[in-house]
């Protein structure tokens, strides 16, 4: 699983974690962000634990419509 705020999964160059508004937002995994059973972006989570910027940049990564786990490469 990727962790949300330690990777580096933004696709920033170079690539970093986002900017959490605190740090109370706790140990939120990628997958947690995407709405598995619309294959989309929660929006609202996105929204309300980031900066605007990362926020955007996140909402603007393309889901794959299949099932497989998510992963860093």
């Amino acid at each position: 699983m990727i962790d949300t705020w330690n990777d580096h999964w933004l696709p920033t160059t170079p690539p970093r974690p986002p900017a959490p508004f605190s740090d109370q937002t706790g140990n939120i995994k990628v997958s947690d962000f995407i709405r598995q059973d619309q294959k989309e972006w929660n929006e609202e989570l996105a929204r309300n634990t980031m900066n605007h910027d990362d926020a955007e940049e996140i909402l603007a990564i393309k889901l794959c419509s299949s099932s497989e786990a998510d992963q860093l490469v």
